[in-house]
């Protein structure tokens, strides 16, 4: 990690559905000096789904490009389905962008941040899309994930995140359905 970023540890569990997971406390991504406003903190009870690369959309792809490049000779859509799997097995759930997925996650639910001072929320720092996914690359640049993987990371939110950004409250209300608990508010310390 670089010397002008500090992080709290990062503690998680998974949920029974195995497909999301529980932040068992608050998680403070710090960038550049303390006081600045670039301090994220993601309130403890947050749930993520950690680094997903949506399943049943690359499976879906990959099988309508596989079968359709088979049947018509579209060759450049076979390799598209190719590739998306490829890209499925190459991005795993776990990894040195753990932290960096949180922190996205949280900034894509909320569509920003909160500072605070102690316990205290002093000011609310509202991002935009391509905000949030620029610090999502910083973040794992900061923690050493590589730069081919982090580039394939960050390019697949670029293309594929509109839809999670505009959901992001509406997200929020069927976790905690599905999940039967309140997670920790964008105003809540953690």
């Amino acid at each position: 990690m670089s010397d002008k970023t500090r992080t709290s540890r990062l503690e998680v569990t998974p949920l029974l559905s195995g497909d999301v997971w529980y932040l068992l406390r608050k998680l403070t991504y710090e960038r550049s000096k303390k006081g600045s406003g670039n301090t994220v903190t993601v309130p403890a009870s947050f749930i993520t789904d950690l680094a997903s690369v949506p399943t049943q959309i690359v499976l879906f792809l990959s099988l309508v490009s596989i079968i359709v490049g088979h049947l018509v000779p579209i060759s450049w859509l076979f390799w598209i389905g190719i590739t998306a799997l490829v890209l499925a097995i190459l991005i795993p759930k776990l990894g040195r962008f753990n932290v960096a997925a949180v922190v996205h996650d949280y900034l894509y639910q909320y569509h920003g941040y909160n500072e605070y001072e102690g316990k205290a929320v002093i000011q609310f720092h509202p991002v935009t899309r391509e905000t949030a996914d620029r610090i999502f690359y910083d973040i794992m640049a900061a923690f050493g994930v590589k730069r081919w993987r982090r580039t394939i990371m960050y390019w697949g939110v670029r293309a594929t995140g509109a839809l999670a950004w505009r959901g992001g409250p509406k997200r929020l209300m069927k976790t905690e359905a599905k999940h039967g608990h309140r997670e920790g508010a964008g105003n809540q310390a953690g």
